[in-house]
């Protein structure tokens, strides 16, 4: 990408980027000391508050009787509503990163190809002659 400055990156090229760095830095032993500096595995309640702890542990209750509460239609007008919320969110790429510009090509201005000739014989300059005749001529008729 970097020897194509300017060129188009598509979604499925961001993807196949992302992937490469991804698989290159990522191991079991980065993602285990992940969780472990986050608190969350093994459990670590020096990490946590117990007023978190609590919070999360009536949440969990407190979503299975919702859950059991809510119609099938209401379920899915909520997920579509989820969805529609989070299209509107959607960022454009160029908002994140700063997208180079291209100097614009220069334009040959195409000249006129003139032919030399030697008019000094006969069958020549009366060509030319002609030539020049029929040019007079078009500018007389505009």
């Amino acid at each position: 990408m970097t020897s194509n400055v300017g060129r188009k990156i598509t979604q499925y090229e961001v993807v196949e980027l992302f992937t490469k760095a991804f698989n290159r830095i990522s191991n079991r032993e980065k993602a285990a000391n992940g969780f472990r500096a986050a608190g969350s595995w093994p459990l670590d309640t020096t990490k946590f508050d117990e007023q978190l702890v609590d919070a999360t542990s009536s949440l969990e209750n407190s979503s299975g009787s919702l859950q059991r509460a809510l119609t099938p239609d209401a379920q899915i007008a909520s997920t579509s509503n989820v969805h529609r919320a989070v299209l509107d969110k959607s960022i454009l790429l160029e908002d994140i990163v700063n997208i180079p510009k291209l100097p614009q090509p220069k334009t040959k201005q195409a000249s006129r190809k003139i032919h030399s000739a030697i008019i000094t014989s006969t069958p020549m300059k009366d060509i030319f002659e002609e030539k020049e005749q029929k040019k007079k001529n078009k500018e007389q008729m505009k």
